[in-house]
């Protein structure tokens, strides 16, 4: 059953500047845009959510808008499902048209046939309900500290997410040395590499490898291997996307360092780094081990003045094992 709720979705991390594979930065969020036409697809898949709105023109025709939203994982983990969403039956939009594709937008409210009203942008409101409908945003800890690092971990509460992605944003545009050229067309079906493949809100697993930890992404499924108590790779290492990775224990805190990166991008917006880029982490157990606090932290002085940090939590929910997001 739906309970009344504000709703805050996906939509605000995924417009944070800069750390987003697929690309939200097109959108022109200085003008609301509404319009009221027939829903006749929705295409509950990844990388993102995206419903086809068909609106009547001036000119007695038609035009078929596509609405972006979040990973279907970030709307689920707010109670909302497929089936809220009626095909074939008229709603009312509003959100932010893109300034380079006609016909797409970045969809805030949907007004349902029913008269409620979901609200997919972060910190937004309703604009002609009383309230917003949907569940809350789940994160009701599990307690399962016996299992210590070794879980599944999920983000503990957009709205840090949300502001450190920000901030790292306003950390790079004071920092970056050099103009970066126009952003890069990425492969949105492609996996990122370091640093920005750990700057998602999806969940990661831990497990437990002995000599070594594997860290597993939901994000098109990537692992990555840290070696314990390892030395700092050489240039004998070769480079690649993720990097090389060494990590040790200092109290309840997994420190790790990771060199030997060949991806050439900080973020999607063509934000270049060198190969001499150092990224530091933390994995630091809290609360009797019932929360996780992640930091990130580059440091690459050929292409920043300054290391630049982002930080957030996670908390357990419950989730026994990861669920890769990849393209469909």
């Amino acid at each position: 059953m739906m309970k009344n709720a504000i709703l805050v979705l996906g939509t605000l991390v995924l417009s944070a500047q800069g750390w987003t594979h697929h690309s939200f930065a097109d959108y022109d969020r200085s003008v609301v845009r509404e319009m009221e036409g027939e829903l006749v697809d929705v295409r509950w898949r990844n990388p993102h959510v995206v419903f086809t709105v068909r609106v009547a023109e001036p000119d007695g025709g038609t035009m078929d808008w596509e609405l972006e939203t979040g990973a279907f994982y970030l709307l689920e983990r707010r109670g909302l499902e497929e089936e809220m969403f009626p095909v074939n039956e008229r709603v009312r939009v509003a959100g932010s048209a893109s300034a380079t594709r006609a016909g797409r937008m970045q969809v805030s409210n949907m007004l349902l046939p029913t008269g409620e009203e979901v609200v997919f942008g972060g910190g937004g409101s309703p604009r002609w309900a009383g309230a917003a409908v949907a569940g809350e945003w789940n994160s009701e800890i599990v307690d399962r500290r016996h299992l210590g690092l070794f879980r599944v971990w999920s983000l503990a509460n957009l709205g840090p997410y949300g502001r450190a992605n920000r901030a790292m944003g306003e950390q790079l545009a004071a920092a970056t040395r050099v103009e970066p050229p126009p952003a890069p067309d990425l492969d949105p079906c492609l996996p990122m590499g370091m640093p920005a493949a750990m700057i998602s809100p999806l969940p990661v697993e831990f497990v437990d490898r002995g000599d070594s930890v594997e860290l597993r992404l939901t994000g098109f499924g990537n692992v990555r291997n840290i070696v314990l108590s390892g030395e700092v790779a050489g240039d004998a290492v070769p480079l690649s996307d993720l990097g090389y990775s060494t990590g040790q224990w200092v109290g309840q805190t997994l420190e790790v360092q990771t060199t030997r990166v060949g991806w050439p991008y900080v973020d999607d917006a063509g934000t270049l780094q060198s190969e001499n880029v150092e990224i530091t982490e933390e994995f630091a157990l809290l609360d009797d081990g019932n929360r996780l606090r992640y930091t990130q932290t580059i440091t690459d002085p050929e292409s920043f003045t300054e290391p630049l940090t982002v930080s957030w939590d996670w908390i357990d929910i419950g989730e026994e094992s990861l669920n890769p997001v990849t393209c469909e």
